[in-house]
């Protein structure tokens, strides 16, 4: 839990300019003796494809926004984005609405007509898990 710790801890005395900054260094230094496979939910999601377009690794992003245009201020093409990052996205959920989304976006049909409800990861897993499966239940 030390990299919770360092999320909103000012850097060298300054502000932490970008939210993906700490996640970044963190996937840098694990990245050393394991494989990285980022993923997060909602503003989580977008940091987890931020990082990962920046810096080659798989982001899976659970109803997180898109970053198409936003992509220029944040350095990435959209080739990166393409290639690293898969988006799950529900219908009536406004969060991916931000933006514009690219890359392997899987879209679905949100059983629920409140945004909120659409918004939940669990709902999110639990379509995931009702088309693929597990290794406990196929």
């Amino acid at each position: 839990w030390e990299f919770c710790d360092t999320l909103f801890e000012p850097s060298h005395g300054a502000p932490v300019r970008h939210y993906f900054e700490p996640v970044a260094a963190y996937v840098a230094e694990a990245r050393r003796s394991r494989r990285v496979v980022l993923t997060g939910h909602s503003l989580g999601g977008g940091i987890a494809k931020i990082v990962a377009a920046m810096h080659g690794h798989v982001a899976v992003s659970l109803s997180g926004p898109g970053l198409v245009l936003s992509r220029h201020k944040l350095g990435l093409t959209l080739e990166a984005i393409q290639e690293h990052t898969i988006s799950f996205v529900p219908t009536n959920d406004v969060v991916p609405a931000i933006d514009e989304q690219t890359g392997t976006v899987i879209g679905f049909k949100c059983p629920h007509d409140s945004a909120v409800l659409c918004h939940d990861p669990m709902m999110t897993l639990c379509h995931i898990h009702s088309r693929c499966g597990s290794r406990l239940h196929p």
